[in-house]
């Protein structure tokens, strides 16, 4: 643990941004709540200052990376996608790295340490698609509940700049089959939160440096975009814990599908086995 802290405060020094290791408390009501609605949401996560400095940062490394992919955008038109950007970015590496966002991680999914399993930045194009009903699990060869996602705007996200929305407490109903991000998922998805009594909740803003949180199984999406300038970017990491088992060999777990193995590749994900493997990188 003290190495990717140290990680973290050298590359914030070189880079002259202000770190992010001070923790960020979490109360165990609001464990509680996360674990019975499947989602939460940490007002003022980033300080001014500290958004006033990582925002340019992130948005001008994010937004070069994604143009030496050629801007393509995903899931028809949704977004702007680049993914593992810390492999390639002393400022995504420098963020990945916070303690404080592991800290709140590992504190949600009531684990000693937590795994990145891949991260990514998304920018909203003008006119965008709208991100469709999904699971983030659906992508993710891995077996457990105790899996989150984490999103952060870097500028204040109104609903039609692609706050979230959330199926309120869907995630208890776990892996809910094959279904990607597309028109079909959003009618299948519909049909689930109707037919289980679920509540649609749709955030009316998130502001720029707020931290959301949702399980991995939660079912998640934000509306379309009208036609203005591209939103800032949406910094969001995926997390597992290390404790719950995972298949020996992710590329034969019996969930993985052709859209899996798509993700799963671009991802090159740090976890490659089991818990116990050596080298994997655990936080905090």
């Amino acid at each position: 643990m003290s190495d990717r802290i140290d990680r973290h405060l050298a590359l914030c020094h070189s880079l002259g941004l202000p770190d992010l290791a001070a923790r960020h408390a979490v109360e165990e009501a609001q464990v509680v709540a996360y674990e019975r609605d499947g989602f939460i949401v940490f007002d003022g996560f980033l300080s001014e200052v500290e958004l006033a400095a990582w925002a340019p940062a992130l948005r001008d490394e994010g937004m070069a990376l994604l143009r030496e992919e050629g801007m393509e955008t995903t899931f028809g038109g949704a977004f702007h996608q680049r993914l593992n950007l810390r492999l390639a970015s002393p400022v995504f590496e420098a963020y990945c790295l916070c303690p404080r966002i592991g800290g709140v991680g590992a504190s949600l999914a009531r684990a000693g340490a937590m795994r990145i399993y891949h991260e990514q930045v998304l920018f909203k194009p003008p006119g965008a698609n709208p991100s469709f009903w999904h699971q983030d699990m659906y992508f993710w060869p891995l077996e457990t509940d105790r899996s989150l996602g984490t999103w952060m705007p870097l500028s204040d996200a109104t609903v039609e700049m692609g706050a979230l929305r959330y199926a309120k407490g869907s995630h208890r109903l776990g892996d809910l089959g094959q279904h990607s991000i597309d028109a079909d998922s959003e009618r299948f998805f519909d049909g689930v939160i109707a037919s289980n009594g679920l509540e649609a909740v749709q955030l009316p803003i998130v502001r720029g440096g707020d931290l959301c949180v949702h399980n991995g199984w939660m079912v998640h999406g934000a509306v379309a975009s009208p036609p203005r300038p591209m939103s800032l970017a949406r910094p969001a990491l995926k997390w597992t814990a290390t404790s719950p088992a995972m298949p020996a060999n992710p590329a034969s777990c019996s969930r993985c599908s052709p859209s899996r193995a798509r993700t799963r590749a671009k991802a090159r994900p740090t976890i490659q086995a089991s818990s116990t493997t050596p080298g994997c990188r655990k936080w905090p």
